[in-house]
């Protein structure tokens, strides 16, 4: 494919459109897990059927955003492509170091107990941060 290359800050009406579908899922996503996590938390039903079909939802909203977000990557230009791909390679090296650095913490009776919340927040950190070097690289 012969794409044209355009500055970071340039993106094509198609793309904005599907950022803003990815927004959206994540949106909804993010949405069913916080009230299904309320949902347990504070007993709102007591039916452990309930609570599958909540989860499994939330797993069906989530591969949702996966695809969503391979479509946005293939409508991609190639700069912005390798913006994205470094930035993905910096969340998943700093989520994964993280974690089992942090793995190691918990074992060493230094940390609390493991929490999903680190992990995440150390993917979404990376993510961001590559995003922020990725675009101000290519500037």
């Amino acid at each position: 494919m012969n794409r044209k290359s355009i500055k970071p800050d340039e993106t094509p009406a198609r793309s904005k459109k599907n950022h803003a579908l990815i927004m959206l899922w994540i949106f909804l996503w993010m949405a069913t897990f916080v009230t299904v996590d309320k949902a347990e938390a504070y007993e709102w039903y007591t039916a452990g059927s309930l609570s599958v079909i909540a989860i499994a939802i939330n797993a069906v909203l989530g591969l949702l955003v996966i695809v969503t977000y391979m479509r946005f990557l293939k409508e991609l230009d190639e700069l912005q492509q390798k913006i994205q791909l470094n930035a993905l390679a910096l969340a998943m090296g700093i989520g994964l170091v993280g974690s089992v650095s942090y793995s190691l913490l918990v074992s060493a009776g230094i940390a609390a107990a493991p929490d999903i919340a680190v992990v995440i927040a150390l993917l979404g950190g990376g993510y961001g941060a590559g995003l922020v070097i990725g675009r101000a690289r290519y500037q």
